[in-house]
Formats: structure tokens, C-alpha cells, sequence
């Protein structure tokens, strides 16, 4: 009986309950940690957890973190004909759509779509007569993949920097349930409402970097960090994404003070376009002094070219940004090569010093370049 005076304090039905956990694996009467389990049995059973909830999620080591799933899996769940029938849709539309956006594949006869799904897939049906289908889920893919970035981020800001605190703290599994759950509601309830709002703003941005249908005159730039991959290997995971975190931070902070948009992250390196040269150019430099200024960094170098960039579904591409991304791997650590283009367009506001004709791969022609440096 002294294994299981732990579950005493909770009354005889509780310790009736512990011996069924117990049965099933769940619970170990004899592991130091022993009340705490039964609390976090508890606390999930209140939450509506079944005792094959408790064995699927002990199975897949989530049981911490069963809380949010059954906070997410609270709201009735669809199959694809429901879903489509709700929607008003074909079939083919929810497939077509839910594949563009990444999710992942699904049996068709699980419930897998929420209610208010059906919105997502009658505006989709809607655009595609519109816009076109192919358009329509390109327009998905980007969404898609943008979505899954949020996603992501959120995961790793709640494992790095709340599960994480906990490691050290000695944080019981309720404690760490707890947080999953209210971590859970936070994204899927809240976080949506601060995304419209920014969504709104962003269009606006949009909007100011121009309108045109396939082509906008801008200046591309790549930044890069040197010496990346000795970093990677000297320091710390944690320590390396503190570092990749604050490299980021600065060109968006950058960027988007001289108007401009960071258009991806690529690891150690950037890629930005601004409609005017003058401030593109200024970011460069201003991203560069403000890399500089942080110890933790090493030197950046980069890259600009400047033209009629082929507008993409949120990316840009062409033959400008392929040389702006092509010539940053040419220039030494801390300079900032640039096209004539680049220079011809911002002359009187800075110093550009000749560094040369350069054979660039995918280019016929040598190409000239210049170093940027405030005048």
C-alpha cells in the first residue's frame, strides 16, 4: 500500500482512478515525480480527456500537451463532402485549395475541417471565377507558406523561450499543460485578430511600393553575414538563433524605415526591395552600421541592382535580382558592391568607388561594379 499513499490527499475514487492509470501505463505510483502525474492526469481528465486520449498522447510523448490539443479539437470537425456541401463547392476546390496552402494530406472521410472553413473555401471558388484557378492557388501557396512561418514562430517562441524557462525552473506538468493550453487559445483565437489588423497596414504598404501587373521598377539588395558557418559551428543552438534573430530584426527595422520590404530571410542572408535607390542605398549602409554596432555579429557584405523586377506571389525575380543575389558572394567582408544602374540613380548621395568589371555566372557580358560608401 505505500506506493500508493501519493494519491491519498485526492480520496479513494481519485486512488481507484490512479490504479486504472496505472494499469494503462500512465502513471508510475513508485517514480519520484508520482503526485505530480496524477495532477497532470487530473487536470487532463477535467479537460475532457479520455483514456485513449491519455494512452495516444503518452504514446507520442505529448502529453503535457494534450491540453491545447483538446482545446483545438473542442469545435465540431467536418469530412470533405460535409465541408464542401457547407461550402457550397465542389470537392475538387477544398482538395485544390487546402493542397496549395501546404496542409497536410488527409483522409477524405475524416473530420478534419472546422465550421467556419467553409467560408475559407466559397471566397476561394469566388476568386477562382474571378482571377482564374491557377492565380487563385498560387495567391494559396503564398498564404500557405506564410501561414506555416507564423506557425512555426510560434512554436519555437513557446519551446525556446516559455517550455524552455521551465526546464530550468523545475515547472510541474500542470503548470506546463496549463501553458500549453493557454499558449493554444492565444494562437488560434487571438493571434488571428492581430494579423488582420497588421494584414490591413500591410496592404497599405503594399499599395505604396506600386500597383504594376507583372513588372515594379525597384532596387533589390542581398545582405549577407560573413563567416556564418564558423559561427553555426562555434556557438551554442541557442546562442545561434539569438544571433539570426537579431540579424533579421535589424534589416527589418532597417528596411522598413527607408520604405521598403524585407521579402525574405534566407538564413544568414537578406533580400529587400525599395522603390527609391537613394533610400535603398541608405538601408544598405544603415544596416550595415547597425550590424556593426552589435558584438554578437560579425561583418555583413551585400549586393544592390536595381530595374524592372518581375513581381511574384510575394517574391520578386528576374535578371536584376539574380545579379544582386549573384555579386554579394563577390564582395569582401563589410563592403557593398552595387550595379551602374545602382549608381547612375543615387550619385550625388553617396561615394561610389570603381571595383572593377566581374564575370558573373548566368551573365554574357562582364558587369561593372562600385562600392557604396556614404560621401
Amino acid at each position: 500500500m505505500g506506493a500508493w499513499r501519493r494519491a491519498e490527499p485526492y480520496g479513494e475514487r481519485v486512488t481507484d482512478e490512479a490504479r486504472a492509470w496505472a494499469a494503462a501505463g500512465l502513471y508510475d505510483p513508485s517514480a519520484p515525480d508520482a503526485e505530480d502525474q496524477l495532477e497532470l492526469l487530473r487536470y487532463l481528465r477535467e479537460r475532457g480527456a479520455g483514456l485513449d486520449d491519455l494512452r495516444r498522447a503518452k504514446a507520442d510523448g505529448r502529453l503535457v500537451g494534450l491540453a491545447g490539443d483538446l482545446t483545438r479539437r473542442a469545435a465540431p470537425r467536418l469530412r470533405l463532402a460535409e465541408i464542401a456541401r457547407e461550402a457550397g463547392v465542389d470537392e475538387r476546390v477544398v482538395v485544390a485549395v487546402s493542397r496549395a496552402a501546404g496542409l497536410p494530406a488527409y483522409d477524405d472521410a475524416a473530420p478534419v475541417f472546422r465550421p467556419e472553413d467553409a467560408e475559407v473555401f466559397r471566397i476561394a471558388a469566388q476568386a477562382m471565377a474571378v482571377f482564374g484557378e491557377e492565380p487563385m492557388l498560387e495567391f494559396s501557396r503564398t498564404l500557405g507558406a506564410a501561414l506555416s512561418a507564423v506557425a512555426d514562430a510560434a512554436m519555437a517562441m513557446f519551446g525556446i523561450e516559455i517550455a524552455g524557462r521551465f526546464d530550468e525552473r523545475g515547472v510541474t506538468q500542470v503548470a506546463r499543460a496549463a501553458a500549453a493550453e493557454a499558449a493554444t487559445v492565444a494562437l488560434t483565437e487571438q493571434v488571428p485578430a492581430v494579423m488582420r489588423s497588421l494584414l490591413f497596414h500591410h496592404v497599405e504598404a503594399a499599395l505604396g511600393r506600386g500597383t504594376g501587373t507583372h513588372t515594379l521598377p525597384l532596387a533589390v539588395g542581398f545582405v549577407d553575414l560573413v563567416r556564418s558557418t564558423a559561427l553555426v559551428q562555434e556557438l551554442a543552438p541557442d546562442e545561434v538563433a539569438s544571433v539570426i534573430g537579431t540579424f533579421e530584426r535589424l534589416a527589418m527595422e532597417v528596411v522598413v524605415a527607408h520604405g521598403g520590404r524585407v521579402v525574405k530571410t534566407i538564413g544568414d542572408e537578406v533580400m529587400f526591395v525599395v522603390p527609391d535607390v537613394v533610400e535603398a542605398c541608405d538601408a544598405a549602409l544603415a544596416f550595415r552600421g547597425a550590424v556593426a554596432a552589435e558584438e554578437r555579429l560579425p561583418a555583413v557584405r551585400g549586393g544592390l541592382a536595381s530595374g524592372d523586377l518581375v513581381r511574384g506571389y510575394g517574391d520578386f525575380y528576374g535578371p536584376d535580382v539574380t545579379l544582386a543575389a549573384r555579386i554579394v558572394k563577390l564582395a569582401s567582408p563589410g563592403a557593398l558592391l552595387v550595379t551602374e544602374e545602382v549608381r547612375a540613380a543615387a550619385d550625388r548621395a553617396f561615394r561610389f568607388e570603381p571595383a572593377g568589371e566581374h564575370l558573373v555566372r548566368g551573365f554574357a557580358e562582364p558587369v561593372a561594379l562600385f562600392l557604396l560608401e556614404r560621401g
